[in-house]
């Protein structure tokens, strides 16, 4: 039980205080980076601090330094996260009813996108970058040239690249083929804010053709915690629309802490940002070299595909335990940890030492024996995808209940379930839950894995 004292706030004061090693997001590592107290700059909107909503001055001055830095036509600042931003772009890049082609691992902020347009999707399963652990590869441009051959009326296309696992597309090639049909092209580049300065880091899609491209500057960067940037590029994009419902989708009371803390990442990227990297890009190179070794705790770098050497995944035959042991023993906090992999965010404001203590922790943990999960299958979803009943938006308007998901076999989802992180579903509503998407539940729930729809041993279907 909580006691008296037990508060959110005394609990992160005492994480500030801790010595325990942050190897996820965001992307300040916890370190002050000498920000002023927040209380000392939580504004509104008074005189010479400009209105996000009809930026002409600071505001909009530097939304165009975001623009210039990273390459764009047009960048908007965002303080409800890559969430509102992906909500933004989807629907403002398309019309009530329109076909789109859409990544199947992509974020759940894109099918609520899906729902809220009424937009009929067409699926494409990514490739299977390691079929042990289910993690997925990239989306196949010939795949997508494949599904504008079977469904010329796409248009839209929206992938997610990188994946939460570091995972890039050929962003190249999947723009010049929408181009070359005549849709538009929207990236869901949160994980690569830190893309595009050196360092041996992927180029951004907001340089490689793409119409719109989402990032979240904390997941990579020194900005606080829901800072995001939308980037427009090119004549394709319908920029007053998306601007419409970029309105819509950000609080009208904006954070000018967050914009504060994005005003002063932006700087460090003009004035410190290639050299940083250079730093950083050195770092990880030796960090992955330290620890490329074979093992039962085996870094995930596969050739197939272009990767971002930031992410640091590891294949292990017991994620969630290989998680535990680090925590516990050596004070490491990683991003996330699934059936047979975990993985570690690394930023540029990861110390030397702090990259030290990590490979150190990962040498010694190559020495415990941990027993394999026993079960065969990964969490995720691989080559066919469920059978489609139903719209999102058509399912979640019907009537439902709760049944035990061994008993969903062959009923109509009425909601969205999906592991979190990293919140690509599992089961779409309006789709049909067959034996392979309870059998991966099932694992997943044995786990001890987050489950978003899973209620207790039961999900919601269609009556």
């Amino acid at each position: 039980m909580k006691s008296e004292t037990d508060t959110l706030y005394t609990r992160l004061l005492g994480l500030s205080g801790s010595d325990e090693l942050p190897m996820h997001m965001p992307g300040g590592k916890r370190k002050a980076q000498g920000f002023p107290d927040p209380f000392r700059i939580d504004i509104t909107e008074i005189t010479d601090f400009d209105n996000l909503h009809h930026p002409d001055g600071i505001i909009k001055s530097e939304m165009e330094l975001a623009a210039q830095l990273y390459g764009a036509d047009e960048t908007l600042f965002g303080t409800n996260g890559s969430t509102g931003a992906i909500l933004a772009a989807v629907i403002g890049a398309t019309r009530r009813n329109d076909k789109c082609l859409v990544g199947r691992n992509c974020h759940i902020s894109v099918y609520h996108a899906l729902e809220l347009n009424g937009l009929d999707p067409v699926y494409l399963m990514p490739d299977t970058a390691d079929a042990a652990s289910g993690i997925y590869g990239q989306i196949c441009p010939e795949d997508v040239r494949k599904a504008f051959e079977n469904n010329p009326d796409i248009r839209a296309v929206i992938l997610t690249s990188p994946t939460y696992e570091g995972v890039v597309t050929d962003i190249r090639a999947v723009s010049d083929i929408c181009h070359e049909r005549g849709a538009v092209l929207v990236v869901d580049e949160a994980h690569g804010a830190h893309f595009g300065f050196g360092g041996g880091f992927p180029q951004t899609a907001v340089r490689l053709g793409a119409d719109v491209v989402v990032q979240s500057m904390h997941k990579t960067l020194p900005a606080l915690t829901q800072a995001a940037l939308l980037h427009m590029s090119g004549p394709r994009i319908d920029r007053e629309r998306v601007r419409h419902y970029w309105d819509i989708f950000q609080t009208t009371s904006p954070s000018y802490v967050i914009m504060g803390s994005m005003s002063r990442c932006l700087s460090w990227l003009k004035e410190d940002g290639k050299e940083a990297f250079e730093t950083y890009g050195r770092r990880i190179a030796e960090v992955r070299k330290r620890l490329s070794g074979a093992g039962q705790v085996r870094l995930f770098a596969p050739e197939s595909c272009t990767t971002d050497p930031g992410k640091l995944v590891f294949l292990v035959p017991d994620g969630p335990a290989a998680a535990a042991w680090l925590l516990k023993k050596k004070h490491i906090a990683l991003e996330m940890s699934s059936l047979r992999y975990f993985l570690a965010m690394t930023s540029p404001m990861d110390t030397e030492a702090d990259l030290d203590r990590f490979a150190a922790a990962l040498e010694e943990m190559k020495e415990i024996a941990f027993p394999e999960k026993k079960t065969n299958i990964a969490p995720f979803l691989t080559g066919e995808l469920p059978q489609r009943n139903l719209r999102i938006a058509e399912a979640l308007g019907a009537l439902s209940e709760a049944v035990p998901l061994e008993k969903a076999v062959g009923r109509t989802a009425a909601e969205q379930v999906c592991l979190y992180p990293p919140g690509i579903p599992t089961v779409l509503p309006g789709e049909i839950f067959g034996e392979r998407e309870i059998d991966v539940l099932r694992a997943a729930r044995e786990a001890g894995l987050q489950i978003l729809g899973l209620r207790g041993r039961k999900v919601r279907c269609l009556r």
